[in-house]
C-alpha cells in the first residue's frame, strides 16, 4: 500500500486531552489540513465536540496528544 501524504483539505483525526489538567482520557476530533509545512508538520482547523473551531499550527503526525493521524479505514 502506498503511504498517504497530507495535503490541503484532507480530513484527519486530532488527539487532545479531555481536561485541562490532562487527568481524563484522550479525545479525538476531526480536523482539516489547512497547510502542509516544509518540515512535514501541518496546520489544522479542528472541530471539537464542544463546538466551534480551533486553529493549531505545526502539528506533528503521531498517536499522542496534540498530534494528528489518519482516520481508520472502515
Amino acid at each position: 500500500m502506498v503511504e498517504q501524504k497530507p495535503s490541503i483539505c484532507r480530513l484527519v483525526v486530532f488527539g487532545h486531552p479531555s481536561t485541562k489538567d490532562r487527568s481524563g482520557p484522550m479525545l479525538e476530533s476531526p480536523a482539516i489540513v489547512q497547510k502542509v509545512n516544509e518540515d512535514d508538520t501541518v496546520d489544522l482547523v479542528i472541530f471539537p465536540v464542544t463546538g466551534g473551531t480551533i486553529n493549531r499550527q505545526r502539528v506533528e503526525q503521531g498517536e499522542g496528544e496534540y498530534q494528528w493521524k489518519w482516520p481508520p479505514r472502515v
